[in-house]
């Protein structure tokens, strides 16, 4: 495995010491270990499926808030259009709907944006 600079060169340098405060000192521990090829082979095809099922969920549910929330908005431009016996009262609640709709819809796109 190469590193774009000499690891070993760096230590062998007469760099500036820094004396840590022995509290500080005796708490920080390095546990590095590291891994053979199969088990990054391993991780990384776990890595891969983890993705592709959060991928997999996500879309899942994005499709099916997309099937309902167009169903709602069908019955609800149904009912302020094109069904002369509503009353004024289905309107106003139809139209409310419609707008709430489309509010969680943009505040999910501009949530998602800043993730």
């Amino acid at each position: 495995m190469s590193t774009p600079f000499d690891i070993e060169e760096i230590l062998k340098k007469n760099l500036p010491q820094i004396s840590l405060p022995a509290k500080i000192e005796n708490s920080i521990t390095f546990e590095g270990r590291s891994e053979t090829p199969e088990e990054r082979a391993s991780r990384l095809r776990q890595d891969e499926w983890k993705t592709k099922v959060k991928l997999g969920k996500e879309i899942a549910v994005s499709l099916a808030a997309l099937v309902v929330g167009g169903i709602v908005i069908f019955a609800c431009l149904n009912i302020i259009l094109w069904n002369p016996n509503a009353s004024a009262d289905d309107k106003k609640w139809a139209t409310a709907l419609i707008a709430s709709i489309a509010s969680g819809f943009i505040g999910y796109l501009t949530g998602k944006a800043s993730q």
